[in-house]
């Protein structure tokens, strides 16, 4: 079963290995769906929103909004912005287990996830399956990893 939940964030950048219109500094009202996979657990669900939230929040759009991608990439395009939000999301059971860890993490979804003391909450075998990522209301790049 799939879950997926919709970011949005606002980000400018310039394509320096583009020729044409879209090369020179612009900005885009960037939308993001996160979708993860997984078997829904005895609580009746694959993730709780919350915790798929807070993961995003903290590794992806705290360095993305309001941000000029092109101090985080070369070449942001939204090709290699997609790839770049796949590979910070990657393994997910390895994020999801790092996130559990953060002593700033509020408490009800250190509950949810556990610790490393005891047993995990969270479904190991939860996986990411893709990222969209819209630059606008009509166009979108899918990554779903190699």
């Amino acid at each position: 079963m799939d879950l997926t939940k919709v970011f949005r964030f606002e980000a400018s950048h310039s394509l320096p290995d583009y020729h044409g219109a879209q090369e020179h500094l612009h900005g885009h009202s960037y939308k993001l769906e996160v979708t993860v996979s997984g078997d829904v657990q005895p609580d009746g669900m694959i993730l709780d929103f919350m915790i798929l939230n807070a993961v995003v929040q903290r590794k992806i759009l705290k360095k993305l909004n309001h941000r000029y991608l092109n101090d985080l990439l070369k070449n942001p395009s939204a090709e290699h912005v997609a790839k770049w939000i796949w590979d910070e999301l990657s393994p997910l059971s390895f994020v999801l287990e790092e996130e559990a860890d953060d002593p700033h993490l509020p408490e009800e979804i250190q509950h949810i996830l556990g610790d490393r003391r005891g047993v995990k909450s969270v479904n190991t075998l939860v996986r990411l399956k893709r990222v969209k990522l819209w630059e606008g209301p009509d166009v979108y790049i899918t990554y779903e990893g190699v």
